[in-house]
């Protein structure tokens, strides 16, 4: 079970995960030097946390491809999902439960995921299938309408296949797929989305 200030810590690293010096992670997580030390020699001895010494600065990253990272994960993802307005959460839930077909990974991008949205912003999601054609692509586009008539959020899906997500997930030249990288808020199959981020850092 994660404290509040682990999950903190975790949280600060998963948001940037090119690595973090320890001061940066104090800063950011609103915890003092201490503590943070004390939670990454935890995470370090769990191999959730990779760091490195350079000079007097030790830089940090999680290791995605340690399993344990999934429920540690999970918490900061619920965490982030539900600081979103009510009425975001109910039209994300609502769109999901309205397709026959599951995806395979659910994540928010955009602004909502950066946190510098406005009332008109698009509520940008990212739908991963195991397969795709027109037929799901029209349900998909069906639900997204559905929600937006009920709640006037603008639900804007984008709908890809896995063999294509991982392709250009594994490109290091594709901008969309940086932001995502760096940004997306993984609601549903962060277990595979963590698979693919495992090979891409290490």
């Amino acid at each position: 079970m994660l404290s509040e200030g682990e999950k903190k810590v975790y949280q600060a690293i998963y948001l940037n995960k090119d690595g973090m010096h320890i001061r940066d992670i104090s800063r950011v997580a609103k915890l003092s030097l201490p503590a943070v030390i004390r939670h990454i020699n935890r995470g370090e001895a769990e191999g959730m946390i990779d760091c490195e010494s350079k000079g007097r600065l030790k830089l940090c990253r999680l290791n995605f491809k340690n399993p344990k990272l999934i429920p540690v994960l999970q918490s900061v993802e619920l965490s982030r999902f539900q600081k979103l307005p009510h009425s975001l959460q109910e039209s994300f839930n609502s769109f999901i439960s309205d397709l026959a077909e599951k995806p395979l990974i659910s994540l928010i991008f955009g602004s909502y995921a950066k946190g510098g949205y406005g009332k008109k912003s698009d509520f940008d999601i990212l739908l991963v299938f195991q397969r795709i054609d027109n037929k799901l692509m029209r349900a998909v586009e069906l639900s997204a309408s559905k929600v937006r008539g009920r709640t006037m959020v603008n639900v804007q899906p984008v709908s890809l296949g896995y063999d294509e997500f991982e392709r250009e997930f594994m490109n290091h030249e594709n901008e969309f797929m940086k932001d995502i990288r760096k940004n997306a808020m993984v609601i549903h199959g962060l277990d595979t989305y963590l698979k693919l981020m495992g090979r891409f850092y290490g």
